[in-house]
Formats: C-alpha cells, sequence, structure tokens
C-alpha cells in the first residue's frame, strides 16, 4: 500500500539507530558509523551531523519540537549517561542532582515549551522520572514500581519515562518483577497524579524472563491520547490506544501474530493517527499507520525484500519518519507525506503503489490503457483489462477496496457502473454497482464521505439537479443516499453542476465542490456522509467574507491540494484563453493562490491545450496539472502552489483517438 511519496536522505556509512520528526517536517536522529561510535542528526532538506564537544564516543538523540529544540543524551568520558539541549549549534547540558556520584540521565522527549521528561538512575541503580524547566528538575516515582529484588531483601524502583505532551502530561512505564522475569506496566503522570495502564490483552507472566509482557506506552498526544504496544500471554505485540480510560486494541492484518511477528506502535499525532511497524510471517518489517480502525501499510520504494521498513515516528501534518535498507545493505532515512488529495480513499491514481501518479488513458473504442509514471516519463504500464467495448466511459479512479491502489470507476451510456478493482494493469476483482439509476443519472466521481478508507460514489442526477452518494465496500453499496440536510435532501438545483470531491475543510471527509452553469459561481458543501454540515446551499466560495465569482468563462477543472497544507484547492481553466488558476483554500474561504505561473509570470498553455485533472506525478505532496493537446499530446506542469517549478510533454503522443482521463 502506498499512499505516501517519498522524501529519501543518506547518512553514509551508518545504521541509523532512531528519528522523530516535528510539525515543519524537520528530523532529528541519531546514528552509529563503521567505528560504533553514535552521532546526531538534523535533516531539514541539508542532513547536518553533530556530536556533543563533552561526549566521549556517544551522542543520541530523542526528541526535536516544533521550535527546532533537540535533545538527547552523552556519554563523557568518565561514564554515564548525562542530557543536553542542542538548538543554533549551542549545547547546553545538564544531569538530574538525584543521579549521584555513578547515576545516569535519560532524556525522552521535549514538548513545544521547552519542558523536558526523561529518567535517571540513582547511586542504587533505581529509575525514577524527572522533569527539566526554567532550569529546575522535578522527580517522581510511580509508588508502583517499587518492589523487592527476588531472593534478596533489597527495594527497587523502576520508573521510565517515554514521552511528553504540550500540557506536561507524562506516559511511561514501570516493571515489577514476576517469576525472574519482568512485567511491564504502563502510566500516565499528569498534575503530580499517577494513573497506571495496564492492557487487558496484555500478559503477565514472562515465563522466567523467556519472552515479554505487560503494557508499554510510547508517545501521548495533544489531547492526551496514549499509543503504544502491549504484549499477550504468549509474548506477540499489539498495538494499544488509551482515551478517556478506554483501551482500543489493534493489530495489523498482515502481521505475522505468532512470537515476535507482531504490531509496533511508534508514535500518534494530534488526529490520532498512530504510525508503526508490524512484522510479517518471514520476520520482514513494514510500515503503517491506523486511523479510525482503517490500516494503511507501505514500504519505502527501495526497501529491500529481505530486511524492510521501519518507522520511528510521526508529526501533527501525517508525515511518517523512519529508515530502510536497500537490496544492497545500505541504510537510508526517509520521510513519507501523505499524498492522497482529500479524504481517505480518495487516491491520485497510483496503480502500483509508488506514491507517484499514473497517466490513465481511454481509446475511443472503449480500451483503457495506464503509463506508469514518475513526472513526465511512463516506464510501465500498457493495456489495462479487457476492453469494455463502445457505450462504456472511464470516469475516474477510486480505492474502493481499500487495499491501496487505484482502481476503475466506469459508467455505460444507459446509466450503469461499474468498478474494476486493479493492481497495477491487471484487473484482480470488480464488476456491476448496484442497481441501474438509469441514463439521467451521471457518475460525478469519487470520494470518501464516510471516512471509512473505501472510495463512495458521487452521484447527480442531469434533470433535477439532485447529488446522491453511494457509499461503498467493492463494489457492494453498504449505505449513502440522496445528499441531505437536517433529514431533508438538499437539491442544489439543475443549474447547478457537481464538479468533484475534495476535503476542503481537511476533517478527512470528503466534500461536493459545485458551479453555476449560469454564472460561473462556485460552492462548496462539507460533508459527513450524505449530511451537508452547516454550511448547506450558502457555501458559496468566498474571500473575506464576500462571495469571490471567477465568472462564466472560467471552468471549475477539478480539485487537489496544491499547497500541501491538507486542504483541497481548486483548479480552473479559462474556456477562451486556456489560463489556469489555483484558489487556494482553507473550507470555502479562498486563502491564497491565483494564475498559473512562472518565475512571476502568469504562464497560458493557450486554448488549444485542455486541462484534463489533476494527481501528485512527481510524489512530492503537492498536486499537479495533467494536459492534453488537441493534437493528442499530453503534458504534466510540477506545481508548488500556482507556481510551475518544473515538468512539461510526456514523452509520447498516443494520437487523437486516445483521450487522458487523470
Amino acid at each position: 500500500m502506498a499512499k505516501f511519496s517519498f522524501t529519501v536522505f543518506n547518512v553514509p556509512n551508518a545504521t541509523i539507530e532512531g528519528e522523530e520528526i516535528n510539525s515543519s517536517g524537520e528530523v532529528a536522529g541519531f546514528y552509529h558509523d563503521g567505528n560504533n561510535t553514535y552521532h546526531g542528526f538534523i535533516y531539514n532538506g541539508v542532513l547536518t551531523t553533530f556530536n556533543d564537544p563533552a561526549g566521549l564516543n556517544d551522542t543520541t538523540v530523542s526528541g526535536i519540537n516544533d521550535s527546532g529544540q533537540v535533545v538527547g543524551d552523552y556519554s563523557p568520558s568518565g561514564g554515564g549517561e548525562y542530557g543536553f539541549i542542542y538548538n543554533n549549534g549551542i549545547f547546553h547540558n545538564f544531569s538530574d542532582p538525584g543521579t549521584g556520584s555513578n547515576g545516569s540521565t535519560y532524556v525522552a522527549g521535549i514538548n513545544k515549551f521547552g519542558e523536558i521528561a526523561g529518567d535517571y538512575t540513582d547511586s542504587q541503580g533505581n529509575y525514577h522520572g524527572f522533569t527539566y524547566s526554567g532550569g529546575t528538575f522535578t522527580s517522581f516515582t510511580d509508588p508502583s514500581s517499587v518492589f523487592t529484588i527476588p531472593g534478596t531483601s533489597v527495594s527497587s524502583s523502576d520508573t521510565q519515562v517515554t514521552a511528553i505532551n504540550a500540557s506536561a502530561a507524562i506516559a511511561g512505564s514501570y516493571s515489577t518483577s514476576f517469576d525472574f522475569g519482568f512485567v511491564e506496566h504502563g502510566f500516565i503522570y499528569r498534575n503530580g497524579v499517577f494513573t497506571n495502564l495496564d492492557d487487558p490483552g496484555a500478559g503477565s507472566d514472562p515465563k522466567g524472563g523467556t519472552i515479554s509482557v505487560g503494557t508499554l506506552p510510547v508517545e501521548i498526544s495533544a489531547s492526551g491520547e496514549v499509543a503504544g504496544t502491549y504484549w499477550d500471554s504468549n509474548g506477540t505485540p499489539h498495538g494499544f490506544i488509551y482515551n478517556n480510560r478506554v483501551f482500543t486494541n489493534f493489530s495489523d492484518p498482515a502481521a505475522g501474530g505468532v512470537n515476535t511477528l507482531g504490531t509496533y506502535v511508534a508514535g500518534i499525532n494530534a488526529s490520532g493517527v498512530v504510525a508503526g511497524t508490524y512484522y510479517d510471517s518471514s520476520g520482514v518489517s513494514h510500515g503503517f499507520t491506523y486511523s479510525n480502525g482503517v490500516f494503511t501499510n507501505f514500504d519505502a520504494p527501495n526497501a529491500s525484500s529481505l530486511f524492510g521498513t521501519t518507522v520511528w515516528g510521526i508529526n501533527d501534518a501525517g508525515q511518517v519518519v523512519g529508515s530502510y535498507e536497500d537490496g544492497n545493505d545500505l541504510q537510508h532515512g526517509f520521510i513519507a507525506t501523505p499524498t492522497t488529495t482529500g479524504a481517505l480513499g480518495q487516491t491520485n491514481a497510483d496503480f502500483y503503489g509508488t506514491g507517484y501518479s499514473d497517466l490513465i488513458w481511454q481509446n475511443t473504442d472503449g480500451q483503457a490503457v495506464i503509463w506508469e509514471q514518475n513526472g513526465t516519463t511512463a516506464f510501465g504500464g500498457g493495456p489495462a483489462g479487457p476492453d469494455p467495448g463502445l457505450g462504456w466511459n472511464l470516469i475516474g479512479t477510486g480505492d474502493f477496496n481499500g487495499d491501496g491502489l487505484s482502481d476503475f470507476l466506469w459508467q455505460n451510456t444507459n446509466g450503469q457502473a461499474d468498478i474494476w478493482e486493479m493492481d497495477g494493469t491487471n484487473k484482480i476483482g470488480g464488476g456491476t454497482v448496484g442497481p441501474n439509476p438509469g441514463p439521467n443519472w451521471d457518475v460525478i466521481g469519487s470520494g470518501d464521505f464516510n471516512h471509512d478508507g473505501n472510495s463512495d460514489i458521487l452521484w447527480q442526477n442531469t434533470t433535477t439537479g439532485q447529488a446522491v452518494i453511494w457509499e461503498m465496500n467493492g463494489t457492494n453499496v453498504i449505505g449513502g443516499g440522496p445528499v441531505s440536510q437536517n433529514g431533508a435532501a438538499l437539491n442544489a438545483g439543475p443549474s447547478w453542476k457537481a464538479i468533484g470531491t475534495g476535503d476542503f475543510n481537511g476533517d478527512g471527509y470528503s466534500d461536493i465542490l459545485w458551479q453555476n452553469t449560469v454564472t460561473g459561481q462556485a460552492a462548496i458543501w462539507e460533508m459527513n456522509g450524505t449530511n451537508v454540515l452547516g454550511n448547506g446551499a450558502g457555501g458559496l466560495v468566498s474571500q473575506n467574507g464576500m462571495a469571490l465569482n471567477a465568472g462564466p468563462s472560467w471552468t471549475a477543472i477539478g480539485t487537489g491540494d496544491f499547497n500541501g497544507d491538507g486542504h483541497s484547492d481548486i483548479l480552473w481553466q479559462n474556456t477562451v484563453t486556456g489560463q489556469a488558476a489555483i484558489w487556494e483554500m482553507n473550507g470555502n474561504n479562498v486563502i491564497g493562490g491565483g494564475p498559473v505561473s512562472q518565475n512571476g509570470v502568469a504562464l497560458n498553455a493557450g486554448p488549444s491545450w485542455k486541462a484534463i485533472g489533476t494527481g501528485d506525478y512527481f510524489g512530492d505532496g503537492h498536486t499537479d496539472i495533467l494536459w492534453q493537446n488537441t493534437n493528442g499530446q499530453a503534458a504534466i506542469w510540477d506545481m508548488n502552489g500556482n507556481n510551475v517549478i518544473g515538468g512539461g510533454p510526456v514523452a509520447l503522443n498516443p494520437g487523437t483517438s486516445w483521450h487522458a482521463i487523470a
């Protein structure tokens, strides 16, 4: 599965041991080189390595906040571990005063206010938690962590910290001795009060220390949701989310599910999206995200089939940071940026799971073809499935079976819809969809209106203007109905045409873009399932509180996230001049954009070029524009906002009998 574009960075001749990513996409981590020496690094488009000057051979990193402050540990020549803050090239080193003469200080993380949390060992080797803020240490010990070492009268404690959030709530774990093994228990520490966490699915018998059991919180989000890993009675790992005193457990269905071949959590963001790593039955690692019961599994594009992909964290923008090993046994870091334009289930024509949109064609005889793309270069693909024959129109794509690969959405001239579930150019399933509503109903496109990870179908009646949504699971209609508000069908009327779908308010549910065929005015209906949210028919596209109308000579072509902010934008083209424009959106408000330009000058393809649609052909998380000339030639403009930053003609011209679909 791939719904991400990948940015790869290299730490030459090194093994990455850990990484974190802040909301700006800045990565901090650490690696060890061929001499087994540990170094810190920051990646923000350029890789910068650093070493604490007080350290001997051990600088490790555990966190980075949105201000770019990096925290971690180092080992001085005298032994032990000390904490550090690194910012703008300057180190501030510290050690909890409770460490005594031979203890250590370990840093777990830093929040956006610069508050640091971690744990330290005292002179007896016992673990305690601490916070460090404004030069002041505050230590704490979970009272449940105090136990007597088996076979002795020696008392011990084991309170270890894993994370801190913006409210200074702390997550961590403590261990208790059992049968000469250890059982992990989780805790939340907030305002001086401990809440201990034991997942009901966790095992409690470590069987003499031969297996891991218990509950390990890994991260605590800004809203206080805790995500982590628990080990069952067989020592198999699974994921969990703890929120409002309720555990939600999950296991990636592709995980091996025995021994250590399970699901490991790396982090959770403010939207409740969990990221982590699972191991398949062959012991190969893969990345995943988990949201609202839906898994999205992925591998870095060049990851070895023997070693796989490891995830280290996720930020509030949904970017996942991790590492992978290629076929030459060389390790690389990566940032995986979500590329789905709009809601889950609304894919960018990615039939091969590469994170790059592919180019789809249909011949006038009905045959469909997929060109596997990397930018403007077609390097694979071919005829897609059988020729459906005359009368079948390829409307577009969607991910109807939730496998992360795009599928075909068709409609016959008699009104019947059909879905082809695809794997590359191979039709692997699908068939007729629902009853035939008749030739007065047009399939407009697809989107994920109920936020279940599967694409749904948007219809419009060409006579009345009424819109209808079919909520889908594969080819099965599982819900939906007329688009409604407050329980009553809401009809924009026959002068309004549904243009397509996008996620304009960034809530993960697809919305509907409309345009009035007479005036040119655009409107957005923000949706939850078939229900129109508060803006309703009054959701005219506006700027600064006033309706903004491009005019009847401008046609809304489609939607895409051109500026990479997680909100769909609108692509326009002037039907007279050919000029394209982009309106950058937040809900139904225009917040930026303008004429499509290059180097500050409006760039016009001309009236012989038609903007066909949008996709992420360069895999950078920004939507691009697909064009086709009246002579059949296709071109792709690589976009950043409304600025053309690259692209050009697609190498091969298939001729005038082929029409670009997406």
